[in-house]
């Protein structure tokens, strides 16, 4: 009941309450430059020169002993192979040592000319220099006065006030809102 007669009361109030906008005209006596400081930075680039050493490994123009190529030896190797495969077995039996003399001694063959030949390839190194250009972004800074507006002095209900505006007034619109 007392929410009931509470929620009346402020209705009935509303209902009969009014609220007066009067506009009007002040002049502004005077205007001052309002001002901010900004900090502003400014790009430049910084560049240097780099040096470093390079390990670079010497090649030489000789194949290496680790060469997977099939040579005339190779081919001689399987074929003298087949030949002693074929002294050996009867029947299916021969035909299965021709297969493997020949594999054999294209192997063995392969292998001894491997490791006939020399190491040709050479583990020496040598130390070359080089430069590299490197560049950074920095920045300059300094700090800016920047103008942002004005603040334009007026009296009002005997009080000096003011209001910001982007540029300087010589008279403002004020707003005044009288409720009852």
């Amino acid at each position: 009941m007392k929410k009931l007669l509470l929620f009346l009361l402020i209705s009935f109030g509303l209902l009969f309450a009014d609220t007066r906008v009067y506009h009007s005209k002040v002049d502004v006596i005077r205007s001052e430059a309002l001002y901010k400081t900004v900090n502003k930075k400014i790009p430049y680039e910084e560049c240097y020169d780099h040096e470093y050493t390079q390990k670079v490994p010497t090649y030489s123009n000789r194949r290496s002993n680790k060469d997977n190529s099939l040579g005339l030896d190779t081919l001689l190797g399987v074929t003298g192979g087949v030949v002693v495969g074929n002294q050996i077995g009867k029947g299916n039996g021969k035909v299965a040592a021709k297969i493997i003399g020949g594999l054999l001694g294209g192997v063995i063959a392969h292998e001894i000319r491997n490791n006939g030949r020399s190491n040709t390839q050479s583990n020496d190194y040598y130390y070359e220099t080089k430069n590299v250009r490197k560049c950074k972004t920095k920045y300059d800074t300094y700090d800016e006065e920047v103008q942002v507006g004005y603040k334009n002095f007026f009296m009002f209900q005997g009080r000096e006030v003011y209001k910001i505006t982007k540029r300087p007034r010589k008279s403002i619109s004020i707003k005044n809102t009288i409720s009852f």
